[in-house]
């Protein structure tokens, strides 16, 4: 059971009946008590200090020394002396307290105590402290980074959207253009098969009549036993454009 400040203020010794003072026997069980507990907060004073560098990330930590445990030295009253317990080893030089009393021990180690309670108290309220400023310190840089990797990722969906909409417009443009050059294309050939259409009906028109004057003028030239020289003509021509001249 962890001894408190009120345990070492409510003690109470058994009076000797033979002699003056207290039991020797309870005095030296209970400053064992006392030496035990305050090496235990000592112990666990320095755990405090270490967790509490360690989490301010090796940055030096300033907090009130607390008052080492004092080496207590006791003396039962007369005839029989108290014994002298042996000294709290500390890790620095202490200051000797000495009593002569077992009332000035019991409320010497009953200070130490409370000291060693406060300052453990307070290394523990500290180190909460700087705990949580930490945890709030990451929270919030973790909520501006959410923040940064959202707007750029939305900025760069507003870019990828405005790309793709000019991409679109482009190639709808060209495609328009395209076509229209087609058609002009298009419609200048049907212009000139149209032109052919036509000069070749003429042209047929006209070698039609060219044959149909050739046959009339063959049908009166063989009517006539001598024919002149023009109608000796006529079919030589007739057969330049038939491809049947030889010569």
């Amino acid at each position: 059971m962890p001894l408190t400040p009120e345990d070492v203020s409510n003690k109470r010794f058994t009076p000797v009946r033979l002699r003056e003072g207290y039991d020797m026997g309870e005095v030296d069980q209970f400053l064992d008590e006392v030496e035990a507990e305050l090496a235990r907060l000592t112990k666990e004073n320095d755990d405090l200090r270490s967790k509490l560098s360690s989490a301010q990330g090796g940055a030096p930590v300033v907090t009130e020394k607390a008052p080492e445990p004092a080496k207590v030295e006791t003396k039962a009253p007369e005839p029989v002396p108290a014994p002298v317990p042996a000294p709290v080893v500390a890790a620095s030089p202490v200051e000797t307290i000495r009593v002569e009393t077992v009332p000035q021990a019991s409320n010497a180690a009953a200070r130490l105590l409370e000291i060693a309670t406060r300052n453990a108290d307070e290394l523990v309220e500290e180190a909460k402290n700087d705990a949580d400023k930490i945890v709030g310190e990451a929270r919030t840089k973790a909520e501006r980074l959410e923040a940064e990797s959202k707007n750029k990722a939305d900025r760069l969906e507003a870019d990828a959207r405005t790309r793709s909409q000019m991409l679109d417009s482009e190639t709808a443009e060209r495609r328009q253009q395209m076509f229209g050059d087609l058609e002009k294309e298009r419609d200048k050939l049907s212009a000139e098969v149209e032109n052919l259409r036509s000069f070749e009906r003429e042209y047929r028109s006209r070698l039609k009549s060219y044959f149909s004057q050739q046959l009339e003028a063959l049908n009166g030239s063989s009517e006539t036993a001598a024919p002149s020289s023009d109608e000796q003509h006529a079919p030589k021509r007739l057969r330049s454009i038939l491809g049947e001249d030889e010569g």
